[in-house]
C-alpha cells in the first residue's frame, strides 16, 4: 500500500483527469439479469384515478403486477425513498398487487428476490408472498398462500426481518423462516432486503442492508424439499398467516423496487444487486456520509481510505466491490456537487484534502498515464 502522501498524489492526478472525462459509472438498471423474471421500479406504473393498477415488469418477461380494482391499488409517493427515487405506498389494510400465474417463469425451487422498502409497521405484512396449488397442506385447502416470501417482523421480535418458505417433510408441509438479528428493522427507515431459497441444497437465506450500509444475513437449513409446479400468483403487499386463500396480512409502508430471479444468485451477484439497489434508493453515488450531498467531506473520506480492500460505503466504496480505488473516485467526481451544490470546485477540494500533485518522475505508470491524459484534455 502507498504511504498516504504518495497515494494521495496519484489520487490527485487521477481525479483531475476524471474531472474532465465526465463519464458516469452509476447504473439505473439491474447489474444481474440472468434469471430475472420480474423487475419493478416505482417510476414505471400505470395509474387509474391516482391508484396503481399495473406495476410494469421491466424484465421483458411480461410479469406485470396488477390490481383489477383501483380502490385496492397502492399510490405513488414521488421521491419517497431516501435516495430521491419514487416508491409505491401500501396502506396495510386493502392495497396490494398480483402477478398472475406463470408456470414457465415461477415454477421450481430456486429463487432470489429483493425489495427496497420502508415499513410503517412491524406486523409481518407481506412485502412478497407466492402461492402454489399443487401442494395440499390440509383437507379442503388447494393452495399454499405463502410458499416463499419476505416481510418485516417475525421470530421472537417484531423488529426482525424474515424470509420464509415451506417444504415437504414426510408428505406434510413445514414452515421454515430465516430471521435476521433483533432490532434489524426500524419503522420509517430505508432498507434493501431479500431472500434466497435453494431447494436443491435445502437452504434458505435472508439478507438485509441498512441505511448505514450494514449488512445482516442469516442462512438456515430446510427440513425437506419441495419444487412447486402449479404457480397461482405472487402478491405484492399482501398475504396470509395460514394456507387459506383469504388475505390477512397487508403490508404498510413504501416499496421502491422489487427484483425476482428464478435461480439462486451467488455471493458476488448478490453484492452487485444490493449495491445497485442501495445506490439507487438509499444513498446517492459519492455520498459517503449520508448527508444528501457529494462534496469535500466525501472526498476526504475517500482519500483517507484510498486503496483499502475491506471498505464499506461509509468508507467510500461506492462501487460495492469492497475496495476504494479508481472506480469509486470516478463515481464521486461524476456526482460532485450533488445536493445543495459543491462547497468548492473539485480541483480546489482535492487541494483542501491535502492531496498534492508530484513530479511525473515520482509517479507510477498509472499516475503518468493519467497526467498525460489530463494534459491532452487541458491543451484542447
Amino acid at each position: 500500500m502507498y504511504e498516504k502522501k504518495n497515494r494521495n498524489s496519484v489520487l490527485y492526478g487521477v481525479a483531475l483527469a476524471l474531472s474532465f472525462a465526465g463519464t458516469a459509472l452509476a447504473t439505473s438498471a439491474p447489474p444481474v439479469t440472468t434469471g430475472l423474471i420480474g423487475a419493478y421500479d416505482a417510476s414505471d406504473v400505470t395509474l387509474d384515478s391516482g391508484a396503481v393498477v399495473s406495476w410494469n415488469d421491466q424484465s421483458g418477461q411480461g410479469n406485470h403486477a396488477l390490481q383489477a380494482n383501483a380502490a385496492f391499488g397502492p399510490t405513488v409517493v414521488t421521491g419517497g425513498m431516501l435516495g430521491g427515487t419514487d416508491a409505491l405506498s401500501f396502506d396495510g389494510s386493502t392495497q396490494y398487487l398480483e402477478i398472475g400465474p406463470n408456470g414457465t417463469d415461477f415454477n421450481g425451487g430456486q429463487w432470489t428476490w429483493y425489495a427496497a422498502f420502508v415499513t410503517d409497521q412491524q406486523n409481518q405484512g407481506r412485502i412478497l408472498s407466492a402461492a402454489y396449488g399443487d401442494l395440499d397442506p390440509g383437507a379442503g385447502v388447494v393452495e399454499n398462500n405463502q410458499f416463499w416470501g419476505i416481510f418485516p417482523g417475525g421470530g421472537g421480535t417484531a423488529s426482525q426481518f424474515r424470509a420464509a418458505t415451506r417444504t415437504l417433510v414426510s408428505g406434510s408441509l413445514v414452515f421454515t423462516a430465516a430471521n435476521t438479528s433483533v432490532n434489524t428493522v426500524e419503522i420509517g427507515e430505508n432498507y434493501i432486503a431479500g431472500g434466497a431459497w435453494d431447494n436443491n441444497n435445502q437452504l434458505l437465506d435472508a439478507m438485509i442492508v441498512s441505511k448505514a450500509n450494514a449488512r445482516d444475513a442469516v442462512q438456515v437449513a430446510l427440513p425437506g424439499q419441495a419444487s412447486p409446479q402449479d404457480h397461482r400468483w405472487v402478491r405484492v403487499g399482501a398475504g396470509s398467516f395460514t394456507t387459506a386463500s383469504n388475505l390477512t396480512t397487508y403490508y404498510d409502508g413504501l416499496i421502491g423496487e422489487i427484483l425476482i430471479y428464478n435461480r439462486v444468485l451467488d455471493a458476488n451477484e448478490r453484492a452487485q444487486v444490493e449495491s445497485y439497489l442501495f445506490q439507487k434508493h438509499i444513498a446517492h453515488a459519492g455520498d459517503a456520509n449520508y448527508d444528501g450531498m457529494v462534496n469535500l467531506s466525501d472526498l476526504q473520506i475517500l482519500g483517507d481510505n484510498w486503496q483499502s480492500a475491506i471498505a464499506t460505503w461509509g468508507e467510500a466504496d461506492f462501487s460495492g466491490d469492497g475496495n476504494v480505488n479508481l472506480a469509486d473516485l470516478q463515481i464521486l467526481g461524476d456526482n460532485w456537487g450533488y445536493g445543495t451544490g459543491p462547497d468548492v470546485a473539485f480541483d480546489e477540494a482535492l487541494a483542501a484534502a491535502g492531496i498534492v500533485i508530484p513530479e511525473p518522475a515520482t509517479l507510477g505508470l498509472l499516475g503518468i498515464g493519467v497526467l498525460a491524459l489530463l494534459r491532452r484534455r487541458v491543451d484542447r
